[in-house]
């Protein structure tokens, strides 16, 4: 059936239904849904156009104050930098073989759409971290000491440096308070080297345990969040924030999926083409609700 156009009755008579267009593009769907995590730690605003108007927080001039004689109340003034920007398409997609369809060969599919619904939310993510890292007006701290030494004179005191990072967050807005801390699996992994952590880790009891979920604890009352993308480059730095409140995702559309025969494409061994694509970047409101905590590897990670 060289060139053939499959249609969802010849999937669904066959011996493979999990290779349908349909059934690939609704696990692409959930898989991508299952693998956010920078995204979801933003507000969300739905837009009805692709260019946007974006507006961060400046300096506020003045403070809440007892009333004078007269009564009058003393004034707060806000200033706000404003401007547009434009909301940009994103996406990939694959090809299924003719072959991979007449021999059911559904693990190399589900393969390959997996990884195009990961490589979706990493490309979120590593939007959402690079836009907040790099904001005009985030605040930085740096480490008092690198975190992959936990032992001896050189050692690192992450917990120090997290609550540094809370007290200038606190400083910056009136004591509003960070709730998340964002860490690389590499960065997690020497913090796992220092006792006080490791204790924390490993001597939670209960079903909610550590070692028995994977689930990792907070950490000064703030939840931990594992997320590769917060550090693609392993330079060594951590992210220290106030969720929902730092920014918003703005979306024109959200991930959209769609498949194209391969006869339709001119291309006599592609069963069908998937296609992915969503439209959405991160504005970043308010970057002084987070913190860089920088120079935490004394060299590259390795």
């Amino acid at each position: 059936m060289t060139g053939a156009v499959y249609t969802k009755k010849d999937f669904a008579l066959s011996n493979n239904p999990q290779v349908a267009p349909e059934i690939v593009e609704a696990g692409i769907k959930l898989q991508y849904k299952k693998n956010l995590i920078g995204k979801n730690l933003l507000g969300f605003q739905s837009i009805p156009v692709s260019t946007v108007s974006t507006n961060e927080e400046g300096e506020t001039e003045g403070d809440v104050n007892w009333l004078s004689e007269s009564g009058s109340l003393p004034k707060l003034d806000f200033t706000f930098v404003r401007g547009t920007k434009r909301v940009r398409p994103y996406g990939g997609y694959f090809e299924v073989t003719e072959e991979q369809v007449e021999d059911g060969l559904e693990d190399e599919v589900r393969v390959m759409a997996k990884n195009l619904a990961y490589t979706m939310a990493y490309f979120e993510d590593l939007m959402v971290w690079n836009d907040i890292t790099t904001a005009t007006g985030v605040l930085t701290v740096d480490a008092k000491k690198p975190w992959d030494v936990s032992s001896g004179t050189n050692a690192g005191d992450p917990l120090y440096d997290i609550q540094a990072a809370i007290r200038k967050i606190s400083g910056a807005t009136k004591r509003q308070k960070p709730d998340v801390i964002i860490m690389s699996e590499l960065t997690f992994g020497y913090l796992t080297g220092f006792d006080v952590i490791k204790s924390r880790l490993y001597n939670t009891q209960g079903k909610d345990g550590y070692v028995v979920t994977g689930e990792v604890p907070t950490l000064l009352g703030k939840r931990v969040i594992i997320d590769d993308a917060v550090d693609p480059l392993d330079v060594g730095q951590v992210v220290v924030m106030k969720a929902k409140d730092v920014g918003v995702w703005q979306e024109r559309y959200p991930l959209r999926t769609r498949s194209i025969e391969g006869a339709l494409l001119g291309k006599d061994n592609i069963a069908y083409k998937i296609t992915a694509k969503a439209k959405g970047e991160p504005n970043i409101k308010h970057p002084e609700l987070a913190c860089l905590i920088q120079g935490i590897y004394t060299k590259g990670g390795t």
